[in-house]
């Protein structure tokens, strides 16, 4: 009795608590500290909160473990036993091993979490480096770029809060955007010397979508210090930079086919007054935004905006190439060749308009001068799959069937998935009633898209020719099926 009562007196109890106590507390801490790093709050108050919080909990779980009271004074025979009882004392064990574990494997999470990329465009911006705040450079620019783009989702305007000086540079303003997960960085200065006032602004993309080439990063400008006062250099640059985010953002969404939403932002980009031209070529955006129109099919709208790039930038081969592509879906075809012939004028060496224009010969029934622009093509590219089957195709028209293969094959061995390769094919072996190796290869063609309707139909035909009237039954049946179901569904140009 006198064992259990100095095993279980105040002063013993008071102690196995603390033990409980001081983990809870370092789990808690050590929490908190944990998600405050997952939240990005890298501050030194955060670590010293995860890093103490693991120290008490871990301190804590060895006091449970290896913790000794005294019992057995009143009967003059002390002895050392265990302060907790067994299962505490395991759970105490199982901790201090997991405890270790879970902290490599949540620094490694974290370092994951924090190389993961953002689902938003971020854009942060440092203060400008200035001699005073009362021009409100840092501020004019954040308030009139958060108005700019507070309807699109993806993007989020931050304040570094924080200057990054010339003699800093470049090299710290993209470590502070990776650090933040910024895709877009803005920083500068700006000096008032006397009379005049000079102001620098850097734009530097960390995740420079495909399309966008800045002919410099930095914008320099000396003006008169009313300009400063008056706000009118600030709302000038804001937006400058509005337009530069936009059309960032923009080319972010056409990456991944989003057409509506690029025409969405580069038609916001075109909105603002002001054009970085020094940093941008203007007939960019005309030219992305024509292109989405074009994938989207509305080739009146692209070929009205390659114009307008054209306008611009008399020199755009590129777009001379698109709009050709444009006036060729709509069956405007010397319109086209008119287009790709300018595109080669000043660039000769475009293995893609040769092929384009070789297409569009093609359907103009011109077959000898198509063979001789994808001849070109393969003379500039030889692992150019599109112009062998191209070439093959004209072949094919001539009736020169064997030439025709021959392409083909080259074809295949260059894209062994290219579907189109094997139904042109199949059809051709088809004229040279070889129907077997025809299946074959209509057969190929549908293992790799069983919903091409045109193969099923050219199946068909081969099954019919060789009598097989049940099979090429089904397979009309099935066209048609397919057919029926695409009717008034709209197809997407690429």
């Amino acid at each position: 009795m006198n064992n259990e009562a100095s095993k279980n007196g105040p002063g013993e109890l008071a102690k196995r608590i603390a033990g409980w106590i001081g983990a809870a507390i370092g789990f808690i801490t050590g929490v908190v500290g944990f998600f405050q790093l997952v939240k990005d709050e890298t501050e030194l108050v955060s670590i010293i909160l995860l890093m103490v919080g693991v120290a008490l909990l871990w301190g804590s779980l060895f006091y449970i473990r290896f913790k000794k009271t005294t019992i057995g004074k009143a009967l003059g025979h002390p002895r050392k036993v265990h302060a907790y009882s067994n299962r505490a004392r395991f759970g105490a064990l199982v901790g201090i091993v997991a405890v270790p574990l879970l902290v490599v494997a949540g620094f490694m999470g974290w370092k994951y979490y924090q190389n993961l990329p953002s689902d938003k465009l971020i854009v942060l911006v440092a203060n400008f480096d200035g001699p005073d705040q009362k021009y409100g450079v840092t501020e004019t620019i954040l308030s009139q770029l958060r108005t700019a783009v507070k309807e699109y989702e993806d993007v989020e305007i931050q304040s570094l809060d924080e200057v990054i000086t010339a003699q800093a540079g470049s090299s710290v303003a993209r470590a502070r955007g990776e650090d933040r997960k910024a895709g877009i960085v803005l920083w500068g200065w700006y000096r008032v010397p006397r009379d005049s006032a000079f102001i620098t602004v850097h734009f530097e993309v960390l995740k420079s979508p495909r399309g966008l080439v800045l002919s410099q990063g930095e914008k320099s400008q000396k003006l008169a210090v009313a300009e400063l006062e008056g706000f009118q250099i600030q709302t000038r640059l804001s937006n400058e930079m509005r337009y530069l985010t936009l059309l960032t953002l923009g080319l972010a969404r056409y990456e991944v086919e989003d057409y509506d939403g690029a025409i969405d932002r580069f038609t916001g980009a075109l909105d603002q007054p002001d054009v970085p031209e020094d940093m941008v070529d203007p007939a960019d955006i005309y030219f992305y935004r024509g292109n989405a129109y074009y994938y989207k099919g509305e080739y009146d709208q692209a070929i009205a905006d390659y114009d307008r790039a054209l306008a611009l930038n008399p020199e755009l081969a590129v777009a001379y190439n698109n709009r050709g592509n444009a006036y060729d879906d709509k069956g405007e075809y010397d319109r086209a060749i008119a287009d790709y012939d300018r595109a080669l004028e000043l660039d000769p060496e475009d293995a893609k308009a040769y092929n384009n224009r070789g297409v569009t010969y093609g359907k103009k029934g011109e077959y000898d001068r198509a063979i001789e622009d994808f001849g070109r093509a393969l003379d500039l590219n030889p692992e150019d799959a599109y112009a062998y089957n191209n070439r093959g195709n004209a072949y094919a028209e001539k009736g020169e069937n064997d030439r025709a293969i021959a392409d083909f094959d080259r074809a295949l061995a260059l894209n062994p998935e290219y579907v189109d390769v094997y139904n042109n094919r199949g059809i051709v072996y088809g004229v040279k009633g070889d129907y077997d190796r025809a299946i074959a290869d209509f057969d190929r063609a549908l293992d790799l898209d069983p919903e091409i309707a045109e193969a099923y139909h050219n199946r068909g035909n081969a099954y019919s020719l060789k009598g097989d009237f049940a099979r090429a039954t089904a397979d009309f049946k099935r066209a048609k099926e397919i057919q029926e179901a695409a009717q008034g569904q709209p197809q997407l140009q690429q």
